[in-house]
């Protein structure tokens, strides 16, 4: 399966006339925690986000930011995961994601939580007679490889991969999809960053 597509509410009509109180809680983000984003903005106008809005696992990660629209700053980064909007959790039902995103499009005020990844490194060498043992799912407009399936016991596992991690670069090479999963097939060794979003209270039925 390939994880598309993607909700972009960014609307360029909005840059000159949207400000912003966004809380700066950029120090206080750690990996893995829910961090709350406070803006404020015209009414009628967009938060200006790329999210997936796709497979369960990867629903609601923001891939693309306006750089001139209210979430502008260090309080979103692309790769944070949108939890919670105008107080509607959104990663369980994508109607309830439109349904939020539309309050946010009228709202002035608009609260919304976010959840920063926990990113690692894994190393892979490919050793003869050993699979990597690694199921992926992939989409050019998002950029990144979910892991779908890991068999116990190959190489992608021992190098701690689980399944619902996402892989955003290989061997430094990210933001292309394809040429990562070159990488993957033809490279004897795979240094791998590694995306991996703790479940939260929205999403109990995803195994992490």
């Amino acid at each position: 399966g390939k994880p598309c597509p993607i909700v972009d509410d960014t609307d360029a009509d909005d840059d000159l006339q949207a400000f912003s109180r966004v809380t700066d809680v950029d120090s206080l983000c750690q990996p893995g925690n829910v961090h709350e984003v406070l803006v404020d903005k015209l009414a009628q106008s967009a938060l200006g986000l790329q999210i997936i809005k796709s497979s369960p696992e990867i629903t609601g990660i923001v891939i693309g930011i306006d750089t001139h629209g209210p979430l502008r700053g260090l309080a979103v980064k692309k790769g944070d995961r949108l939890i919670t909007l105008c107080g509607i959790p959104v990663l369980t039902d994508t109607a309830l994601m439109d349904e939020a995103l539309m309050i946010a499009w009228n709202n002035k005020s608009v609260c919304a939580e976010f959840q920063r990844p926990v990113h690692f490194p894994a190393t892979i060498i490919r050793t003869y007679g050993k699979k990597l043992g690694i199921s992926l799912s992939e989409c050019s407009e998002d950029n990144l490889l979910l892991v779908t399936d890991v068999e116990e016991g190959a190489l992608g596992s021992k190098a701690s991969i689980r399944s619902s991690d996402c892989i955003v670069a290989v061997n430094d090479v990210k933001d292309n999809v394809n040429a990562m999963l070159e990488q993957i097939r033809s490279a004897d060794i795979l240094k791998l960053l590694v995306a991996r979003y703790p479940p939260s209270s929205q999403d109990p039925d995803i195994q992490y």
